[in-house]
Parts: structure tokens; C-alpha cells; sequence
């Protein structure tokens, strides 16, 4: 899983309710295009979903879905054994803060529930 697709299931997940394109967006400080792009991917990968915001026809809702958020759980907790077993805990005072921002590729296969 790219760091890209970790940070929008991250931003999804803490989320308390579906976000639009746009603030996920900015939240992320990415170009709202590659941020549809990720998403466009995390759908076909069925860790997210979009669908038609009722109160504004021409935005639609991304929310993750339940293997989203087991694919985000198993992320978290993969990172935050990577540090926890490196020198990187030397670094992070905060493990929960360094698994969000630390840039580290790891392939990471969904849970099947």
C-alpha cells in the first residue's frame, strides 16, 4: 500500500462523518486531482467508496468501507511494530504520531473478514 493511499484511509477513517473531495483534500495539502485519483484506486481496491452527497448534487461523499478500515487497522499496526523493532523508536517519542507521518512503503495485504 503507497503512503498516498495510507494517509487518505487515515484522514477517512478518523473522520466522523463522509468527507468531500476537496477538504480531504486540503486536509491532506494535495491537488484535489490526485487525491480523486488515489480514491479512484482505493475504490477499486474496495477499501472506499463515493457516493452522491444528498444536500449538493454535483459532490459526491468518500467514506472508507469496512476492509478499508481493517486494511487501516492492519497498517497501523504493522507501522507501529516497524518502529517499535527499529532504531526508528529512538526518533519517535509519539509512535501513534510517527506511524501517520513516517513515509515508509510497506506492502501490507487486506484482511479478509
Amino acid at each position: 500500500m503507497t503512503h498516498a493511499k495510507c494517509e487518505i484511509l487515515d484522514a477517512l477513517v478518523s473522520a466522523t462523518t463522509p468527507m468531500t473531495l476537496v477538504p480531504l483534500a486540503t486536509q491532506l495539502q494535495r491537488h484535489w486531482t490526485t487525491t480523486s485519483s488515489t480514491i479512484d484506486r482505493l475504490e477499486a481496491q474496495g477499501l472506499a467508496t463515493r457516493h452522491k452527497n444528498p444536500a449538493h448534487r454535483r459532490q459526491s461523499l468518500v467514506e472508507t468501507t469496512a476492509r478499508g478500515r481493517s486494511t487501516h487497522s492492519a497498517a497501523q499496526q504493522s507501522l507501529h511494530m516497524l518502529i517499535e523493532s527499529t532504531e526508528l523508536r529512538t526518533y519517535c517519542q509519539h509512535p501513534a504520531q510517527c506511524a501517520s507521518s513516517t513515509a515508509i512503503h510497506i506492502d501490507i495485504k487486506p484482511l479478509h473478514t
